[in-house]
């Protein structure tokens, strides 16, 4: 395993979690936290960053950026349903 797969699942793996109380938040609240652009902008981006890592070989990179991707689908499912 590359040092940079490493780094890079530890990185992503501290930012799932920190949006892990976001989309908590959005489904207590029934409330958008975040506009439709941004989640769907960084959902895009996050599954193409992981595609990108799965041919670099960064295997545990690219679940954890898949990971994230799936956070954001879910953050732009809520913005889309509960949208005011």
């Amino acid at each position: 395993m590359a040092w940079q797969d490493t780094t890079l699942t530890i990185a992503v793996l501290a930012l799932n979690y920190a949006l892990i109380p976001q989309v908590v938040k959005a489904h207590k609240e029934k409330k958008p936290l975040v506009s439709i652009q941004t989640a769907l902008i960084t959902t895009i981006g996050m599954a193409t960053i992981s595609l990108t890592y799965l041919t670099l070989d960064l295997i545990f990179a690219s679940i954890m950026n898949f990971t994230a991707a799936i956070l954001w689908a879910a953050t732009l499912t809520q913005s889309i349903i509960y949208k005011e």
